[in-house]
């Protein structure tokens, strides 16, 4: 019994580690997915800024 046992532990620990693999993705594709935002937002930004400084020519 003891050996089923220990077989399920070992089981159960690659399945903690493949969730600890699945968070640290996850959260790196947060991280990456909230940069671009980010970086479309600034460039969004940038193109108001340029339109509001910029004299319009008539």
């Amino acid at each position: 019994m003891s050996s089923r046992l220990d077989e399920l532990e070992v089981g159960m620990n690659g399945i903690g580690s493949r969730v600890g693999e699945l968070e640290t993705w996850m959260n790196h594709r947060f991280v990456d997915m909230e940069k671009r935002t980010n970086e479309r937002s600034i460039q969004h930004l940038e193109k108001e800024l340029a339109k509001i400084s910029t004299p319009s020519r008539k």
